[in-house]
């Protein structure tokens, strides 16, 4: 098998299991349930210790992840087949160093052969932090972003301003195979057109009036082997379509003042709080760019859609600023009722 066959068996056959801060399942993904042979209805809302107690595994990588506060990898046996897996679990923090979550990867056997026995560490330790997902349907937005984590698709994130997008962009990061190469987010609304190809691709020395002698890098060579997170992507101008086009078609680029082709190994994420579907109807972005970015589309609901996280999200954002100022401040029952009565037109 080609190191390109077994990407692609990887990508196919990655199965993705969610749970809570305590070890109870949240939810399981349609490959898991194929490579297990175990349903989502089997184990949804149980905890891990009782799975393992009545058979379904040999061993839990959740409780070894919630003992060691650490992403761990072990071979694991499914008992009721007898087939054997290999999984990756990965804790995701609140702002206080709890554990909230744990997303854990399932991979069939045979296409991880570099894993000896035992418990190890994978990755050097870069924890997700500021997670909160109370909600059933954040809880499934942050199952399908673990998911689609495991494959280079890329992926188009949409949603209201402030229900969490680049949240959920350093997420698809953290649990991806370039989790140790850098996430470089580029707000490309904020760019001047004139200045847009020269930030994004880099220039030669002398390329321009005004031009750094030694030339410079762009964001894009600054992604190299991680992650472009392109924000606002509906608010681009159409000239500036046609260069991001090309950059994820092609992954070639031109930098400003030079004619060599570069060739770029990065992934591409985008984001926007716009209607694209409008857009395009309108005239106002390419229907080929639109296809390109909604490889994998993830929706994240506004806050007024998911009430369930009001409190929580209050309750951070209240530790975090009585830690700061060093008060001792607490929600009343009235405060959590208008907090949760009120509309929330700024979400998060």
């Amino acid at each position: 098998m080609t190191d390109n066959d077994r990407q692609h068996a990887l990508a196919q056959e990655t199965g993705v299991y969610l749970t809570d801060g305590s070890a109870y399942t949240l939810g399981v993904n349609k490959a898991y349930e194929l490579l297990s042979e175990i349903e989502e209805k089997e184990v949804i809302g149980r905890h891990m210790q009782k799975l393992e107690e009545e058979g379904f595994y040999d061993r839990s990588v959740t409780l070894l992840v919630l003992k060691h506060k650490a992403p761990i990898t072990i071979k694991q046996k499914i008992l009721r087949t007898g087939k054997r897996v290999v999984v990756t679990g990965n804790p995701i923090f609140n702002q206080i160093g709890d554990i909230i979550f744990v997303a854990t990867t399932v991979y069939p056997r045979e296409f991880c052969p570099e894993v000896v026995e035992g418990v190890e560490s994978i990755f050097p330790f870069s924890p997700i932090t500021n997670v909160v997902a109370a909600s059933k349907t954040m809880q499934k937005v942050l199952l399908r972003a673990v998911q689609v984590a495991t494959i280079d698709s890329t992926v188009l994130i949409l949603g209201e301003s402030g229900v969490g997008k680049e949240i959920i962009a350093k997420v698809i990061h953290q649990f991806s195979r370039r989790r140790n190469k850098p996430l470089i987010k580029v707000s490309v609304s904020a760019m001047l057109e004139s200045f847009l190809e020269s930030e994004l691709f880099g220039y030669r020395a002398g390329a321009f009036t005004g031009a750094l002698k030694s030339g410079k890098y762009g964001f894009v060579h600054a992604a190299a082997g991680g992650t472009l997170f392109l924000d606002e992507i509906g608010d681009v101008s159409p000239q500036t379509q046609v260069k991001l086009l090309r950059l994820i078609e092609e992954k070639e680029i031109y930098s400003v003042g030079s004619v060599a082709i570069e060739h770029v190994d990065i992934r591409f994420l985008a984001a926007t709080n716009r209607d694209l579907q409008s857009l395009i109807k309108a005239g106002k972005f390419r229907e080929d760019l639109f296809y390109r970015l909604n490889v994998v589309p993830i929706y994240i609901p506004p806050l007024r859609e998911r009430v369930e996280d009001i409190y929580p999200l209050a309750e951070h954002f209240l530790s975090s600023i009585t830690r700061s100022y060093k008060v001792g401040k607490q929600l009343t029952p009235s405060a959590v009722q208008a907090l949760t009565d009120h509309n929330w037109p700024g979400n998060v």
